[in-house]
C-alpha cells in the first residue's frame, strides 16, 4: 500500500510540473506571436523588398490609396486606370524609374508656376502623360514640348516660333502658358476632369459630347461621346498620379535623381553662341541646352534685341563681373554651327548614284538601299514621286538623324557632372579653411618665435596683419586709395562692354521678378477673350448647360420667317403676286435660278422679317 501511495504521488507531481512547463511555453509563444505581428505592421508601412521583386497589384488596395490622396481633382477608379497602372508598374518599370529621376528636376518648376496661378499641385503630373518629361517631344499632330502645344495654340498664348526659336520647348514659358490655358478650361467647364479632356481634344468637342449626353457635366457620363484618345487621357492622368505617389510601395525608386538647377537670366542682343557661352562660364553644354531648350540651333539669332539667355544662378557673380568679355567672346564664334551653310554633306555616310531603270519606282529604290521615299525626295529635290528612266538619283548610305533626341541624355549627364564639380570645389574650400586654422594654431603655440609672443591669440595676429596691410597700401598706391582704383577698373569695363541691355533694364522698364521666372509671357489678347467666354458660360457639376446663343438666334429668325407650301399649278409669278414680291426677290430669298423647277410640297420663303 505504501508503494502504491508513493507512485501515485510521484505521478501527480510529474503531471503538475508538466502543466507548469506547458503554460510557460505557451506564454513565450504568445510573446513571439506579438513580436511577429509588430514586424508585419512595420513591413506594411515601410516595405523592404528584394532587388528584383515585383509586387502584385490588388484592386482594393489601389482604390483605398486613391481615396487617401488629398487632391482637388477627383481620382475615380475604373478598369482603364488599372490598365495604365499595370503599364507603368509592371510592363515599363525602367521608364517609371527614369521618370522618378527626372521629376526631381522638373517638378519644382511646375509647382512654382501652379502656385502662382492658384491651381491644383497634382497637375504637375500632366507632362508625364503628354511627353514623358521629354523637352523636345513632337507628336504626329505637330504638338511640341513638355506640354505638347500645337503651333496655333502656342502662338495664341505668346509662344514664338520660327526657324531659330520655338518657345514651346521652353520649360518656363510653356509651363506658364499651360497654366493659363488650363485655368481657362476649368473656368469654362467647371470641372477639372472635363478641363483635362478639353486640353486633349478641345473645348468645342467636349461641349458637343456634353450636349449629346443631355447636358450632363461629368466626364464618365459623356465618356462614350468623346474621341478614343480622350477616353484614355483622364484615366492615364489618374494612373500616373497613383504611380508617382506610390512607386516605392511597388519596389521602384529613383537611383540617381537629377537635382534642380536654380537659374538666372542675362539680356543679350544680336548673335550669341550657347556653346562658347558655356565654355566661358565653365558650365557643361547640356545644362545650357536644357535651360534654353527653345533655341533650336544652340544660338540666339542676329535679329533679337534684349532677349533673355538662361544660365545657372550660382554663376551670377561671375557673369555680372565679366559680362562684356563673356558676351563678346561668345559672339566672335563662327556661325557655321547654325547648320544651314550650303555645300556640306549634312546627311552623313558615303554618297552614291543610282540610274533609274524601266519599271522602277521610288519605293523600290528606297527598299533596295534601306532608306525611305521621303529621304530620296529630299536628297534629289523631287517635287513628286514620279521617276523617269535613265534619271540619276543621289543616295546616302545613312539617313539623317535628329539631333534633338540626345538632348535628354546629355542633359542628365551634364547635371550630374556639374553637381560633382560643385561638391569637389566645396570640399576643397573646406580643406583650405581647416589647413589655415591649423597653421594659425601651430604658429601661436610655437615657443621661441620672435615676431609673436608664446601666448598670443588669433585676434592679436589679425590686428597685426591689418596694420601691415594698411601701411603697405599707403606706401604703394601713390596717393590713391583702393576704392578709386576699383572705380577706374569699372569705368574701363563699361567702355569695353558690348551694346547689350544693362542690369537696370528690369527695374526701369519691365519690372519683372528677378530669378528663374523672369521674362515670362505676358497676358495675350487670347487670355482676355477666354476670360470673357468663361464668364458667359459658368457651369458646375450637376447643372445643365445653357444653350448657345447662335442657335437661339437662328430659332428666333425662323419664327419670324413666313413660308409658302407649293401646290399643283403654282408658278413663281403667282406666288410672288400673292405675297407682294417680285420674281427676282423670291428667287433671291430661296437661292433659285432660271433652271430650278418647283415641286408640289416644296417650302419657299416669302418674307424674312
Amino acid at each position: 500500500m505504501c508503494l502504491r501511495k508513493k507512485t501515485t504521488r510521484f505521478l501527480l507531481s510529474l503531471c503538475f510540473t508538466g502543466l507548469l512547463v506547458f503554460n510557460a511555453s505557451a506564454k513565450t509563444d504568445t510573446t513571439k506571436v506579438t513580436k511577429e505581428a509588430e514586424k508585419v505592421k512595420v513591413v506594411d508601412t515601410v516595405p523592404h523588398f528584394p532587388p528584383n521583386y515585383v509586387p502584385q497589384l490588388h484592386v482594393d488596395v489601389i482604390k483605398d490609396r486613391l481615396v487617401c490622396l488629398n487632391t482637388s481633382i477627383k481620382l475615380t477608379y475604373s478598369k482603364e486606370i488599372m490598365r495604365w497602372v499595370k503599364f507603368y508598374l509592371i510592363k515599363n518599370r525602367v521608364t517609371t524609374q527614369k521618370l522618378l529621376e527626372k521629376s526631381t528636376f522638373y517638378f519644382p518648376i511646375f509647382e512654382e508656376a501652379l502656385k502662382r496661378h492658384n491651381m491644383p499641385v497634382e497637375l504637375k503630373y500632366l507632362p508625364i502623360v503628354e511627353s514623358a518629361l521629354r523637352p523636345r517631344a513632337v507628336s504626329w499632330a505637330a504638338a511640341a514640348g513638355l506640354w505638347q502645344f500645337i503651333p496655333s495654340t502656342g502662338r495664341e498664348y505668346g509662344l514664338k516660333q520660327d526657324w531659330y526659336i520655338d518657345e514651346r520647348y521652353d520649360i518656363y514659358k510653356a509651363t506658364d502658358a499651360a497654366c493659363r490655358y488650363l485655368k481657362f478650361l476649368y473656368n469654362y467647364h467647371g470641372d477639372w476632369q472635363l478641363a483635362l479632356a478639353a486640353y486633349n481634344c478641345g473645348p468645342g468637342r467636349v461641349d458637343w459630347a456634353v450636349k449629346k449626353a443631355g447636358g450632363k457635366n461629368n466626364f464618365w457620363k459623356i465618356y462614350r461621346y468623346l474621341p478614343r484618345e480622350t477616353r484614355g487621357y483622364v484615366p492615364a492622368f489618374i494612373g500616373v498620379t497613383y504611380v508617382m505617389n506610390y512607386a516605392d510601395k511597388h519596389n521602384i525608386y529613383a537611383k540617381r535623381p537629377v537635382p534642380p538647377i536654380p537659374s538666372d537670366t542675362i539680356m543679350v542682343s544680336n548673335f550669341v553662341n550657347i556653346q562658347q557661352f558655356a565654355k566661358q562660364i565653365d558650365v557643361p553644354l547640356g545644362v545650357m541646352q536644357i535651360l534654353n531648350a527653345h533655341l533650336k540651333k544652340n544660338a540666339i539669332p542676329n535679329y533679337k534685341r534684349n532677349y533673355p539667355l538662361r544660365y545657372p544662378a550660382y554663376k551670377r557673380e561671375m557673369v555680372e563681373r565679366f559680362r562684356g568679355r563673356i558676351v563678346s567672346s561668345s559672339r566672335g564664334y563662327s556661325r557655321r554651327g547654325l547648320g544651314y551653310t550650303a555645300g556640306r554633306n549634312q546627311y552623313g555616310g558615303s554618297k552614291r548614284y543610282h540610274r533609274v531603270r524601266r519599271g522602277e519606282s521610288l519605293a523600290l529604290i528606297a527598299l533596295r538601299y534601306g532608306t525611305t521615299v521621303a529621304y530620296l525626295r529630299v536628297w534629289n529635290r523631287l517635287r513628286s514621286n514620279m521617276v523617269y528612266p535613265n534619271q540619276k538619283l543621289v543616295i546616302y548610305s545613312k539617313p539623317p538623324r535628329r539631333r534633338s533626341s540626345k538632348l535628354g541624355q546629355n542633359f542628365i549627364a551634364a547635371v550630374h557632372e556639374m553637381t560633382a564639380k560643385e561638391s569637389k570645389k566645396k570640399k576643397a574650400v573646406v580643406k583650405k579653411k581647416t589647413v589655415k586654422t591649423t597653421v594659425a594654431k601651430t604658429a601661436v603655440n610655437k615657443p621661441g618665435s620672435a615676431k609673436t609672443p608664446v601666448f598670443a591669440t588669433t585676434a592679436d595676429i589679425e590686428k597685426t596683419t591689418k596694420v601691415k596691410r594698411s601701411k603697405s597700401v599707403a606706401v604703394n598706391t601713390d596717393h590713391s586709395t583702393t576704392k578709386q582704383i576699383e572705380k577706374k577698373v569699372a569705368k574701363k569695363a563699361v567702355k569695353t562692354a558690348p551694346l547689350t541691355a544693362a542690369t537696370t533694364f528690369y527695374a526701369n522698364k519691365i519690372k519683372f521678378k528677378q530669378g528663374e521666372y523672369q521674362q515670362l509671357v505676358a497676358q495675350t489678347p487670347k487670355d482676355v477673350r477666354n476670360a470673357a467666354r468663361a464668364k458667359e458660360r459658368k457651369t458646375s457639376i450637376g447643372k445643365t448647360l445653357p444653350r448657345r446663343t447662335a442657335k437661339s438666334k437662328k430659332r428666333k429668325m425662323l419664327q419670324n420667317i413666313r413660308f409658302h407650301r407649293v401646290v399643283r399649278g403654282d408658278t413663281l409669278w403667282t406666288i410672288a403676286r400673292r405675297n407682294g414680291l417680285t420674281i427676282y426677290q423670291l428667287k433671291k430669298l430661296n437661292n433659285l435660278n432660271n433652271r430650278s423647277v418647283l415641286v408640289p410640297g416644296q417650302k419657299l420663303k416669302v418674307s424674312s422679317r
